[in-house]
Formats: structure tokens, C-alpha cells, sequence
């Protein structure tokens, strides 16, 4: 990304790509997706009735969606936003992790039964008790929240994101989620 993108892109903390794969591309790995849950009853979906979010992570779109070129683009591209103090900090921010996440396939209607309500993934919560984390935001808790780093990863990497040992939290680090 050109450095005035960049900057715009970190004060205001989202940036959309649009375009990096066809959507003739797209659509392909949506039937297959779609055409495989329909061959395969057993992975579920749902809601049960009209199924739009699956717990399979490693078919072949996603796969194939995950290692596309441009894909791994766009996802270098953010993780070069990501800044650390120290070089010796364990995380890669050149390199990219397939991290597999399930997929949905979200329908334009008004179905009350598989509405999204506003929520925290697990452990959105519990990482605030962690001390280590909240340094990130030390700043804010100062009162000087213009000089918060929004984007420097020192404290993320060594923050303990699953308190309680209930194995519900990502451990890779993940420059972006989407």
C-alpha cells in the first residue's frame, strides 16, 4: 500500500479491498461449498432449517481461498500496518499462517432465527483481567489517548488471551480479522 494509504488507514483503523479475487472466482468456490454440504448432510449447518454457517474448515475452497496469491496479498499488505519496538520479538509480520476459520454463507433475507446480535467472541472479556494486554491501551488509561499506538504489537504477543485454560482462544497471531 502506498505510505499516504498507509497512514489513513491506521487512523482510522479499517480499510476494505475490493476486487482481489474475480467474481467468477467467487462464485465457483460458493457452489463447491455449498454443493459439498449439500453431498454431505452429516457436517450440519445452521440454523437447521435453512443452514448458513458450517464447522468445516478444510474443504477445498477454503483451502484453495486461503492460499490464493492475491488473497495472501491483501493479507501481507495488513500485516505490514502491524509495527514492534523490539526486532527480537517473536512474530513474523511478513509472513502469513493459514489460519482456517468455518464459513458461512449469509442469505439477503430477514430471518429472525439466525440474526447475528451484537456479541464478543470468546474471550473478549476475560483478556482485559490479563495486565499484559491492557498494557496496550496504557495510554488511554493515562488520559493521553492521542498517543495510542493502535498498531504496535509488542504488548499482543506476550498477553495471555486464555486465563481460564478453556482452549477457546487463538493463539497464532492474526494481523486481521475478515
Amino acid at each position: 500500500m502506498p505510505e499516504g494509504l498507509i497512514n489513513l488507514v491506521r487512523d482510522r483503523g479499517c480499510v476494505i479491498f475490493r476486487n482481489v479475487v474475480s467474481r467468477e472466482q467467487v462464485e465457483a468456490w460458493e457452489s463447491e461449498l455449498k454443493d459439498y454440504t449439500r453431498r454431505h448432510k452429516a457436517v450440519g449447518g445452521f440454523p437447521a432449517d435453512n443452514p448458513q454457517s458450517w464447522s468445516l474448515w478444510w474443504t477445498r475452497p477454503q483451502v484453495q481461498i486461503r492460499s490464493h496469491p492475491r488473497i495472501l496479498a491483501a493479507v501481507t499488505a495488513i500485516s505490514k500496518l502491524w509495527r514492534v519496538s523490539d526486532p527480537t520479538t517473536p512474530v513474523d509480520l511478513a509472513t502469513q499462517v493459514a489460519y482456517p476459520d468455518r464459513f458461512r454463507i449469509r442469505y439477503p433475507t430477514n430471518d429472525a432465527e439466525f440474526l447475528l446480535n451484537a456479541h464478543m467472541d470468546s474471550g473478549s472479556t476475560r483478556r482485559w483481567e490479563d495486565p499484559v494486554y491492557r498494557a496496550n491501551y496504557q495510554a488511554i488509561f493515562d488520559g493521553e489517548w492521542e498517543n495510542l499506538d493502535s498498531w504496535n504489537a509488542d504488548n499482543r504477543i506476550d498477553a495471555q488471551n486464555d486465563l481460564y485454560h478453556r482452549g477457546r482462544n487463538c493463539s497464532c497471531w492474526r494481523s486481521m480479522q475478515g
